[in-house]
């Protein structure tokens, strides 16, 4: 009898995965419970590229938190390193998605006379800084941290004692960070 109702409680877990998948419901982002409305915006993203969003691994040394974009083919890709998997991190990367599919354009700084580490300086600080303005109220009114990572910066000793007026000695092509952290 138990070996019954063992073998009824597997096929009804079959059943509910197998009609779960065929609704195209996806219940796990990089191995995380995601919400209702982050899944709900995983499918709208998917739904206006037409494919799947790949899955990718990022090397934080290298690349910080999280990136996003579309491949060549039009398949939209979300790549976390393994301290950035978290929720909200996805939503940020699917918001960006988001953007892209709105038609938001696509800013480039290329330049042969100037160096990488400053055209990277300038896609953070311009391109992601109005893209982050456009759309973390967003994520805020989904009830989560737009960039959990910069309030844990915030509240970095070295930032934390600065004012809104102190600037913070940088390369030569960067003025200030202070404005940002206020």
């Amino acid at each position: 009898m138990v070996i019954n109702r063992a073998a009824t409680l597997m096929v009804l877990l079959f059943v509910t995965a197998a009609v779960s998948a065929a609704h195209g419901q996806k219940q796990k982002g990089f191995g995380l419970e995601l919400s209702p409305q982050t899944l709900k915006l995983w499918n709208e993203v998917e739904e206006y590229y037409g494919k799947a969003i790949q899955e990718r691994t990022l090397d934080f040394t290298k690349s910080g938190y999280g990136q996003s974009g579309i491949d060549a083919d039009g398949t939209p890709w979300i790549s976390l390193s393994p301290p950035g998997r978290s929720e909200e991190k996805v939503i940020h990367e699917l918001m960006h998605l988001k953007l892209k599919s709105l038609g938001f354009p696509a800013v480039y700084f290329v330049s042969p006379n100037v160096s990488p580490e400053f055209l990277g300086w300038a896609t953070l600080t311009i391109k992601d800084s109005i893209e982050h303005w456009i759309f973390y109220p967003a994520i805020r009114k989904m009830g989560f941290k737009p960039d959990p990572e910069m309030a844990k910066r915030r509240s970095s000793e070295t930032v934390s004692k600065l004012t809104c007026h102190q600037r913070v000695p940088t390369k030569r092509w960067q003025s200030t960070i202070s404005r940002r952290y206020c």
